[in-house]
């Protein structure tokens, strides 16, 4: 597969629907699932998938290789059959058609601006080799190797003031001295450097549901109201409980 657009995706939701999603994804099940993964790359998801947060609820993470773009129309139907309620966070990467995108508007899961993407040679400059491969993430697979990092407007600033002296200015405008004289700092050393500015945006095809977390939190808490009114009921009745060893947690406010 040529141009292989790699989709990183957060699915946030209760344990129910995200383990139901997780189970569906593994067993390929239902028929446009089985048919769309025939050329859609998708590892198993073992439990190391999935991160339980501390009160109620669950982030599956997972990772897709599609043709060009990331099809994220295709990829909400497949996620909302099986959890409808979730709240979808997706990053899509694909360097040589320019696609550096995320709906990540809080910076979440994908906080940083810039995407770097850095192949080397044995004529690479030392210094552009220790500045761009320094926290950087080597990968070997197909339509994608070499060294990759993600990188804040100060870090991306930071790194073109050492590979070219005398720079100065914003990110922007280090972007553009950097971009102008590329050419001549890596000529004839066989060394690809592609720096792409992440859009963040909400895209419309992503129609997340519900704040499923709210929801368990309003469950949650109808619930220790509901308590607290029997225990009141009682102490009309019978008189106040006796407090020793034990004290009432203040009462709950919406």
């Amino acid at each position: 597969m040529a141009n292989i657009c790699y989709t990183k995706y957060k699915v946030e939701g209760s344990v129910k629907e995200v383990e139901a999603l997780r189970r569906a994804l593994n067993k390929r099940e239902g028929k446009k699932l089985t048919s769309y993964l025939r050329y859609c790359r998708l590892a198993p998801l073992t439990e190391a998938s999935v991160k339980r947060f501390p009160n109620s609820g669950e982030v599956l993470s997972f990772e897709t290789a599609t043709k060009w773009g990331p099809e994220l129309g295709e990829w909400t139907d497949i996620i909302r059959k099986w959890a409808p309620h979730a709240q979808i966070v997706y990053y899509a990467e694909e360097f040589w058609c320019g696609v550096h995108e995320t709906n990540d508007i809080w910076g979440k899961y994908f906080p940083r601006t810039y995407a770097v993407h850095i192949r080397l040679s044995d004529k690479t400059p030392e210094k552009v080799r220790k500045v761009f491969t320094r926290d950087a993430e080597y990968r070997d697979r197909e339509d994608q190797w070499g060294w990759f990092s993600y990188l804040s407007p100060a870090e991306l600033g930071e790194r073109i003031r050492a590979v070219l002296p005398g720079s100065r200015g914003c990110t922007w405008s280090l972007f553009d001295q950097f971009e102008a004289r590329k050419k001549e700092l890596l000529f004839e050393t066989d060394t690809t450097i592609v720096i792409g500015s992440i859009r963040r945006e909400e895209d419309p095809m992503i129609k997340n549901g519900p704040c499923w977390y709210c929801e368990e939190r309003k469950k949650q808490l109808d619930e220790i109201l509901s308590l607290y009114d029997e225990l009141h009921r009682y102490e009309r009745r019978f008189g106040p409980l006796p407090k020793e060893g034990w004290e009432l947690p203040a009462y709950p406010r919406r």
